[in-house]
Parts: C-alpha cells; structure tokens; sequence
C-alpha cells in the first residue's frame, strides 16, 4: 500500500459520513485541515500517534487495521528505496 492508497482510503471514509477536513482535523487534534489534505493527497504520512484518535473518530476502522496499513506503506517505502540503489543491470 502506498502513502497515496492509504490517503485516498481516509479520504472516502471521511466522505462516506459528509465530514469535511477541518471538522476531521479539529477531532484528531489539529487546528486547520492542511494535515488532513497532505494525508488525503499521500504527500504527508499519517502519524502513528493519531492512530487512537482515528478509531475514536471512525470506531469502525480498527486499531489493528491501520497499524497493518501503516506498516504496508512503510514496506512500500523501503521497498522503492532498495530497488532504486540497484544499478539496472543487476534488477
């Protein structure tokens, strides 16, 4: 999964219940939605700390489900940065 795939899921879940990003933001703890946007566009991460907040907001989406999303992004990230090290003859 990348940071984009999961961004876009956020991004329908968020939707699926009419919120918009400043109401979303406010509940995880922030003051304005650019966090939410750069989560939702996949250019920010999403931190592992608001993973509690989410399920409170969303208790529907679990714990354990997103800790194995983050760490699918993370398996994607490493994997891009091994394969780019690796001059093209070798791949």
């Amino acid at each position: 999964m990348t940071k984009e795939e999961f961004g876009l899921k956020i991004k329908e879940i968020r939707l699926s219940v009419g919120m918009s990003q400043i109401k979303f933001a406010n509940l995880l703890g922030w003051k304005d939605s650019q966090s939410i946007a750069g989560i939702e566009s996949g250019k920010t991460p999403f931190p592992a700390d608001k993973v509690y907040a989410l399920n409170k907001v969303f208790p529907n989406i679990s714990i354990e489900d997103v800790i194995e999303d983050l760490a699918a992004v993370q398996k994607e990230k490493i994997r891009e940065k091994v394969y780019s090290s690796i001059p093209e003859k070798r791949k």
